[in-house]
């Protein structure tokens, strides 16, 4: 297994477990409730949005760089 496989391979694990902890602590908690009747799902929204942002930098990043040469569809 090559150098970056394997740093793609811990990346998603680390996500992965990270994404559980979130639900979990989510569900047990109802942590949407507990924060604030009102703006509870953005804090649990922020969350899950860092973790997606980090299992998707590569992907996100490499979108972003092409739209702005112009290579929308690509």
């Amino acid at each position: 297994m090559s150098r970056k496989l394997k740093k793609n391979l811990i990346r998603i694990i680390i996500a992965l477990i990270l994404f559980l902890i979130v639900l979990v602590l989510d569900k047990i908690f109802d942590l949407s409730n507990h924060i604030s009747n009102r703006y509870g799902w953005m804090a649990l929204f922020g969350l899950y949005l860092i973790i997606y942002i980090y299992i998707g930098y590569d992907v996100l990043s490499k979108s972003l760089h092409n739209i702005r040469n112009g290579q929308i569809f690509d």
